[in-house]
């Protein structure tokens, strides 16, 4: 036989039981440490300051970089913004007049009329500067009222409505309005359209434009530049083509002696005729630029963040991290046996406490003396722990103090734009209330002569396309509401005023009313519901929170949450509005914020004695030194975080586990040991707190238990004894009968035995607990009744069920079994 036929010996392979077992077992000298478990990260005595240190380091990283002021030296962001809200508000109120034309000529053809009847009822209009009516498929004139309307501009193709700008002889423009009848028949109108005031007029340093894609101006407000200025000249032509493309938008010139011109745009589009309309709105302004600097606030905040970070970080190593580190290898050394080793006293008082009661077992199995603590406890753990989260957030409150607190300077030019944009709101407001009173007149006079039951339609009409009413009904002489369209009125019923105008309800509710009346032919008023929020709608492009209040400092309107007809008593508020009721706006800086104050005034409207305040927080300015207390707040805030988070992950994790083992170990410094000392976490601590258990438990079962971590005796797998309870009465020894459980062989057996012979529906009766023996009335005890099972341990074949076991009978005085 060869070498390579010779048989290869194999070694017996390892079963897993086998390799686990050999994996268990203790290493020489480590029993305790091995048989302890402590978890690893986030848990350890030394985890929460080390991660808390990294996030403050981090931290002085981030607020060195925030706190940065980089200043380019161009027009302030704040100013921007605002002329680009300008632009949008002008463009909106444009649009809005010309859905308007619109809507109030498909109201007025809602009435059946022939075209002379219907253009006699338009003229009455003074809005309406010419009025044609022409056939739908020969465009021919069919009939037509004032200035000629240039028909060459109504499209080939026309889908019910169309809104067409262009100028008129003068320069001025005119919106062309061409409505489809329903008799196949198209309705031209022409009506001129001015800018809203936007506050401009009287600054020669700023101007709204209206213009066409080709730069051509066709409305102006405020001071346009000079046509020598070609550089502003070619800012505005690539203004306006964007504008004209329905593109919205800014266009910075460059900075020229301190000073840079900024032109926003912005398209005019109208609802529900198709889109733009192919102009837009241009607004320009020359505004000085902001000095160019740059600062690095935040070396000096970072730096001191540093030194507090590393100073509390070593603060809590000296006094809570090594101390327990040391604490735990001088309580392994006692537990495992070496009680020759003098265990350490820290200062700190929570270890010191445990330490004491370490030693006091190691002397006490040693029988010696144990060691005097000839020192003063020093500082506690949590103290340390306290001072260094209050170092972090003593440095929040400082940066807080320094930097983040006060009111940024806000420019001039930021505040005259601001302004502005109020002005340009409250324009907006008053036209959509006085449009009002303008539609119920333009349906009333095409009413006149007519039943009241046909204004109807124009009612219908005028409620479903124009979104500023709520309701639409007739009042007659004693205020009795008929033909309602829209919501249940909330106005009570009460007659109006003989005149036409607008009220406001006098009774305060949750919602504030308030309509628009205008007398009807024959008796009674067409009254029209103003909707809040649609009227709230159009306070959105102020800058702020916006307030309407009316002559009682009530809140009628607010862009923000607020409650109607609640007062205000912000008194920069108050005397802000006073002081635009008597005719004196306002727009300057008071206290954190910026206040504007305007009268709502002409027309209808100012029979309301309303005024719109404007309140817009400074620091919510796109102004550097805003920014700047922003980020200052936002690192201060995260400093307070860390120091909370500080002070909870060690005082929660930590401190308190240690105070409640130093409970424990201060009883059985004193000679209680009947207090059983469990780990609460798998840390040091509660390595620590298990060698106090051993410990312990040698002082009460001597010197050989150290060493080991006691466990439960047995398998899991072994059987239970059952002992019969004992009677009221019965010495012990009378009740020494066992129950012998059933084995894992014999419980598929018994299942077997359950089920045998049982008659359908058939339920066996349950078990009864077996007794002890019982005395019978003669006063000797009943033979016990063993069951018939096989001895604890053997093993049996047979598969007969027991006999079940009964209770004893009982009996009375007499003998009678009961």
């Amino acid at each position: 036989m060869s070498l390579g036929d010779a048989p290869r010996s194999r070694a017996p392979r390892r079963t897993p039981a086998v390799a686990d077992d050999a994996r268990r077992q203790p290493r020489p000298g480590r029993t305790l440490t091995d048989q302890i478990p402590e978890s690893g990260f986030p848990s350890g005595v030394g985890t929460p300051s080390a991660v808390v240190l990294v996030l403050l380091v981090l931290l002085a990283a981030l607020t060195t970089v925030l706190l940065q002021v980089r200043d380019p030296g161009v027009a302030p962001a704040a100013v921007v913004d605002s002329e680009q809200q300008l632009a949008l508000s002008a463009g909106r109120a444009v649009g809005v007049s010309a859905s308007r034309n619109a809507t109030d000529l498909r109201t007025a053809t809602a009435i059946p009329a022939s075209p002379e009847a219907l253009l006699a009822g338009l003229a009455t209009d003074r809005r309406w500067r010419g009025l044609a009516v022409l056939d739908g498929a020969t465009r021919s004139l069919l009939a037509a009222r004032g200035e000629a309307v240039p028909v060459h501009l109504v499209p080939t193709v026309l889908d019910q409505a169309a809104v067409l700008p262009t100028t008129d002889a003068g320069g001025r423009l005119t919106l062309v309005t061409a409505l489809v009848l329903a008799d196949n028949r198209i309705l031209v109108a022409t009506s001129r359209t001015r800018l809203p005031d936007v506050g401009v007029d009287a600054d020669p340093d700023r101007a709204v434009l209206v213009t066409d894609a080709t730069g051509r101006v066709l409305d102006t407000r405020g001071t346009p530049p000079p046509a020598t200025d070609g550089a502003t000249a070619e800012l505005i032509g690539l203004a306006a083509a964007a504008a004209a493309g329905g593109q919205a938008g800014t266009v910075l010139g460059d900075p020229v002696a301190g000073w840079q011109t900024v032109v926003t745009h912005a398209p005019i589009t109208v609802d529900g005729t198709g889109g733009g309309l192919g102009i837009g709105v241009v607004a320009v302004v020359r505004t000085p630029v902001t000095a160019g600097a740059e600062q690095d606030l935040g070396l000096l905040p970072g730096a001191v963040l540093l030194g507090l970070a590393l100073l509390g970080f070593l603060l809590i190593r000296a006094t809570l991290v090594r101390p327990v580190h040391r604490l735990r290898a001088d309580a392994l050394a006692v537990a495992g046996g070496d009680l020759d080793t003098d265990v350490a006293l820290p200062r700190a008082r929570e270890v010191r406490r445990v330490a004491v009661a370490v030693e006091h077992c190691r002397a006490v199995l040693r029988e010696t003396g144990p060691k005097v603590a000839g020192d003063r406890p020093g500082l506690p753990a949590v103290a340390a722990v306290g001072l260094a989260a209050t170092l972090v957030l003593g440095w929040s409150a400082t940066l807080v103090l320094t930097v983040a607190t006060g009111t940024a300077e806000v420019p001039d030019a930021v505040v005259t734009s601001l302004r502005n944009r109020a002005v340009a709101v409250t324009t907006t407001l008053r036209r959509g209330v006085n449009d009002g009173v303008a539609d119920l007149a333009a349906v009333a006079l095409l009413g006149a002569g007519k039943d009241p039951a046909a204004l109807r339609p124009a009612l219908e009409n005028l409620v479903s396309t124009q979104t500023r009413y709520r309701s639409a009904y007739l009042v007659d002489a004693s205020g009795a509401v008929s033909g309602v369209v829209g919501r249940e009125p909330l106005r009570e019923q009460a007659p109006v005023p003989a005149e036409a105008g607008v009220a406001q309800g006098d009774r305060e509710g949750p919602v504030p009313v308030l309509y628009a009346h205008v007398p009807v032919a024959g008796g009674g008023s067409l009254v029209g519901e103003y909707d809040t929020l649609a009227l709230t709608g159009l306070l959105d492009r102020a800058p702020g929170e916006v307030r309407v209040l009316d002559g009682r400092h009530r809140t009628i309107l607010a862009t923000g949450g607020y409650v109607a007809f609640e007062r205000v008593e912000d008194d920069r508020l108050r005397t802000a509005a006073e002081s635009a009721r008597a005719g004196t706006p306002v727009a300057e800086v008071r206290g954190a914020g910026l206040v504007v104050s305007t009268k709502l005034s002409g027309g209808a409207s100012s029979a309301l004695d309303w005024v719109v305040v404007a309140d817009q927080p400074v620091a919510d300015l796109a102004l550097a030194g805003s920014e700047l207390r922003r980020n200052a707040l936002t690192a201060a805030l995260i400093g307070a975080l860390a120091a909370l988070f500080l002070f909870g992950w060690h005082f929660l994790v930590l401190v308190r586990p240690l105070n409640r083992i130093g409970a424990h170990a201060d009883a059985i410094a004193g000679g209680d040991t009947s207090g059983v000392v469990y780990p609460q976490h798998q840390d040091q601590i509660g390595t620590i707190a298990s060698c106090l258990e051993i410990c312990r438990q040698a002082l009460t079962g001597g010197a050989g238990r150290l060493g080991e971590v006691r466990r439960p005796r047995g398998a899991a797998t072994e059987a239970t004894e059952l002992v019969a309870p004992v009677r009221v009465g019965q010495h012990p020894a009378e009740a020494t009968e066992l129950l012998t459980p059933v084995s894992a062989e014999q419980r598929p057996a018994e299942r077997d035995r359950r089920g045998r012979g049982d008659a359908p529906g058939h339920r066996e009766p349950p078990r009864q607990r077996p007794r002890a023996p019982q005395r019978d009335h003669a006063g000797e005890p009943d033979p016990p009744r063993r069951p018939d099972r096989a001895p604890h341990g053997a093993r049996t074949e047979s598969r007969e069920r027991p006999p079940r076991r009964t209770a004893p009978e009982r009996r009375d005085r007499s003998g009678q079994s009961t």
